[in-house]
């Protein structure tokens, strides 16, 4: 809001996950309704994830693999692809860590390319 510009987002998603083998595949198609200042785009985003439930060190934890890309009509171009590799690590009823590495490309961002280590606390209401 310190900018002057007004953003309002609507995100609709849609989740998907099914077992594959001993392989779990997800997959999330959000179609992003953004109003900025007066006006109208859409972001286009799908991600898909292919996790497997392991043990390790007595405990059961989810590595997983995904892959995302975006599409923006403001632009008018798949213009964001991003991947990466995580463990999911359980710790108590919804609440798990995620720690990941990924790499993002971005047509309409200087530099191009992004390399991030991350950690994620997720929890589940």
């Amino acid at each position: 809001l310190g900018s002057g510009v007004f953003e309002h987002r609507w995100l609709p998603s849609v989740n998907f996950r099914t077992g594959l083998g001993t392989f779990e595949l997800r997959d999330r198609a959000r179609m992003e309704l953004r109003d900025v200042d007066g006006t109208w785009s859409r972001r286009y985003q799908n991600r898909i994830s292919v996790g497997h439930h392991a043990e390790a060190l007595g405990r059961v934890i989810d590595p997983y693999a995904y892959h995302d890309l975006s599409y923006d009509t403001r632009f008018d171009v798949l213009n964001r692809r991003e991947a990466g590799l995580g463990v999911r690590v359980p710790i108590a009823g919804g609440t798990s860590i995620d720690s990941f590495v990924m790499r993002q490309t971005d047509t309409r961002r200087a530099p191009g390319a992004l390399v991030a280590l991350g950690m994620i606390v997720r929890v589940a209401l």
